[in-house]
């Protein structure tokens, strides 16, 4: 087993976890099987305080995978979604769980909540009835207290994949769709760009046409990456630069295997893919990919999921045999980090400095109360380039280094928007010479 960076933080005796789900404040939900003789269900919680606990699972059903997908917005509430498209919920830290939801039937693919705003949550079920009949998809605004139900249909022969939503806000989702017949010949993604109003598919230029297993967006919602089911043929990883619409193949992966997950990491240009055998990493956007972590033997990866915090990157994977492993790495960030404890009267957004330059710069702007900030390169054909800031930040004056050692010489733009109690936006050019 090569581990490079990665270590047994957890090792879970006769219980297998198949599922784990990471929120923003670095707590971390996993649900699978206890012990093969009864089928019980198993759900553990990991906190920074606390480390890892296994949980009551009175109320869930059983059975091999009765339980197939969880996702929690903090340490005392969680969501378990079954086989039987049947949601529990815990607000007591999982004491206890209680029926939540109930779709009449169909496979829970997924439960996912925004990130960097986990009010906004999303759950894929299964048609009820039978594959090409309508999926039942619900939406959270206030946490999953309540639930707005969305009936649409994709298409005939057509279920959901599992594990494979990506949630970014209130507005933005897209999952991955499986054809249920021989006859498939494209690889299609349910989804939406207004909170669901409609409800549409894209296509990925697969040349298998099983299916999409897993997509992944950054937070600007243009971004992203998409891998495809291979049914023993080559497995790609596609990527898009506008939401979506266009898909281009950007890497063949060395191995023949199902991506488990797809993670991006915010506020970076590093993302990690996790299949049987390997997780990779890549600190270019999907371009490249270097081996992370490798298994041998009878050991299979069956889920990973990863977040930021500061300059490192957390993730944790869950293994076939009740192992968690975790990776604390070094994050491919342009440096951010604030300038004074002062609060600042009103929004700016300074000339770079030195400009021009070559190849390092930095950037300051002044954030008068807090918000959501975003802080984009642009080429003079307004093309994207770098994504310097994608985060919450409370209100100060900040600075940030970019290093454009990738770029040509040339003109570019900086845009700078913050959206929250008040909003701004402004553009400056900055001139890298070379």
């Amino acid at each position: 087993m090569n581990l490079s960076n990665w270590f047994v933080e957890k090792e879970f005796l006769n219980s297998a976890v198949y599922y784990l789900s990471i929120n923003d404040t670095g707590v971390v939900w996993g649900v699978g099987n206890d012990d093969p003789n009864t089928w019980k269900p198993f759900v553990t919680v990991r906190t920074p305080a606390s480390g890892w606990k296994v949980l009551p699972v009175t109320g869930l059903p059983n059975g091999f995978l009765a339980c197939v997908s969880i996702a929690g917005t903090d340490s005392m509430n969680a969501f378990v979604g079954t086989r039987t498209g049947k949601i529990f919920r815990t607000t007591n830290g999982g004491l206890t769980w209680n029926l939540h939801i109930d779709a009449g039937g169909g496979y829970i693919n997924d439960i996912a909540f925004s990130k960097t705003d986990p009010s906004y949550g999303y759950i894929v079920c299964d048609p009820p009835s039978e594959p090409g009949t309508p999926f039942k998809i619900y939406k959270t605004s206030n946490y999953g207290v309540t639930w707005i139900e969305f009936n649409t249909s994709f298409g005939p022969n057509t279920v959901g994949y599992d594990r494979s939503i990506s949630v970014t806000d209130s507005d933005h989702v897209w999952f991955g769709l499986f054809c249920n017949s021989t006859n498939c010949l494209e690889s299609k993604i349910g989804y939406t760009t207004n909170g669901g109003n409609t409800w549409n598919t894209l296509t990925v230029p697969d040349p298998h046409g099983f299916g999409v297993t897993d997509i992944e967006f950054r937070t600007d919602n243009n971004y992203g990456l998409a891998s495809c089911y291979t049914g023993g043929f080559n497995t790609f990883i596609f990527s898009t630069t506008n939401s979506g619409l266009n898909w281009n193949s950007l890497y063949t992966m060395p191995v023949s295997d199902e991506v488990h997950n797809l993670c991006w990491i915010s506020n970076s240009s590093d993302w990690y893919y996790c299949v049987t055998s390997e997780i990779r990493k890549s600190n270019n956007n999907g371009t490249s990919w270097s081996l992370s972590a490798l298994l041998s033997g009878t050991e299979q990866y069956t889920h990973m999921d990863a977040i930021n915090a500061g300059n490192k990157n957390y993730a944790w994977a869950c293994l076939n045999n009740g192992k968690i492993m975790k990776l604390v790495d070094i994050s491919t960030t342009i440096g951010i980090e604030p300038v004074n404890n002062l609060i600042p009267k009103s929004f700016s957004l300074r000339q770079n400095y030195p400009n021009p330059f070559n190849p390092v710069t930095t950037i300051r702007f002044d954030a008068a109360s807090e918000g959501y900030v975003n802080l984009v390169v642009y080429d003079f054909l307004g093309r994207e380039v770098a994504v310097l800031v994608n985060d919450h930040l409370h209100a100060g004056e900040y600075a940030v280094n970019f290093n454009a050692s990738n770029l040509s010489g040339g003109v570019y733009l900086y845009k700078l928007s913050i959206r929250g109690e008040r909003n701004f936006t402004s553009v400056k050019k900055l001139v890298l010479v070379k």
